[in-house]
């Protein structure tokens, strides 16, 4: 996997950086364009399916986490508004000029907040997304349930929340080694990836040390440069997930591939979890709602 989007998390102590990707929003966006618009359509597919009066027409999606935009770009090609929440205003720049080359600015939103504290976006969204990873940036129990509820406050009754998360064995977990590339006009990035579990690193026994080394190449010139940079992840184990899944309200209620076929009965790997409130938690807090209006 390559690196997710940069969501907002407490202060932590993290590994010595030299430089970050996520500084370089061109980089970074040559690097995630592969499978963007099969993600696209996985996501349009999902929400459908999952969502009570959504099979027709133009749906409404926030993408906590957004980065460079290229979800948002794609999905509005296929007709649908998004709105993107991300801290990093230089990735936000990049989004909404990409969104205006791409002449969907028109469909598309951006907002620069903490993805546990954002304000949910009106009117309210059929379904959220967030993958790749990206939700395993937040550290602690603390931040993903600020997180969920921010969430469950823009979506509407009965809309889900699509993460893309990698399950863990943490006991016979190795360190793996990635290679990623792509290229755009005439530049050429070539990113390598090793991901160290738990154990192996001296860190938090719950985090994952990734690091990454990029190369970035101009392809006219042969002039290039290097990008090294280290990050921690949290892991779960497939009792974690959903055990706090549902102490912050939600529940699992479908597991997909990447290409959005049925998940097979395998406890471990990447996976799409569709997650959505549980009933009896919406009906609480909507009471708790109306309690405090009338106080």
């Amino acid at each position: 996997m390559p690196k997710p989007a940069k969501p907002a998390s407490e202060p932590v102590t993290t590994p010595e950086t030299k430089a970050d990707i996520y500084a370089d929003p061109l980089v970074y966006d040559i690097l995630h364009a592969e499978d963007t618009a099969r993600d696209a359509r996985v996501i349009e597919k999902l929400t459908r399916q999952y969502v009570p009066n959504s099979g027709f027409g133009a749906l409404r999606l926030l993408e906590p986490a957004s980065g460079t935009g290229r979800y948002q770009i794609a999905l509005a090609r296929r007709g649908h508004h998004t709105t993107g929440i991300d801290l990093d205003s230089g990735m936000l720049a990049f989004a909404r000029q990409r969104a205006q080359e791409h002449e969907v600015a028109h469909l598309v939103a951006h907002i620069t907040a903490d993805m546990r504290t954002f304000a949910p976006p009106k009117p309210r969204c059929n379904a959220a997304f967030n993958l790749i990873n990206s939700i395993r940036h937040l550290l602690s129990d603390a931040a993903m349930a600020k997180h969920m509820a921010a969430v469950g406050k823009a979506l509407v009754p009965g809309g889900v929340y699509i993460v893309g998360i990698e399950l863990i064995d943490r006991v016979t977990t190795e360190a793996t080694e990635d290679i990623w590339m792509g290229h755009r006009g005439s530049l050429a990035v070539h990113q390598l990836i090793n991901y160290l579990p738990p154990g192996m690193h001296g860190g938090p026994k719950r985090r994952e040390q990734v690091v990454s080394s990029v190369t970035v190449r101009n392809t006219r010139t042969d002039a290039s440069r290097q990008i090294d940079s280290a990050y921690w992840l949290r892991t779960y184990t497939p009792a974690e997930w959903t055990s706090l899944v549902y102490r912050c309200g939600w529940e699992v209620i479908g597991q997909h591939t990447s290409s959005g076929a049925p998940m097979p009965l395998r406890p471990y790997g990447y996976r799409l979890c569709i997650l959505r409130q549980r009933a009896g938690d919406v009906h609480q807090r909507a009471a708790a709602a109306r309690g405090n209006r009338g106080g």
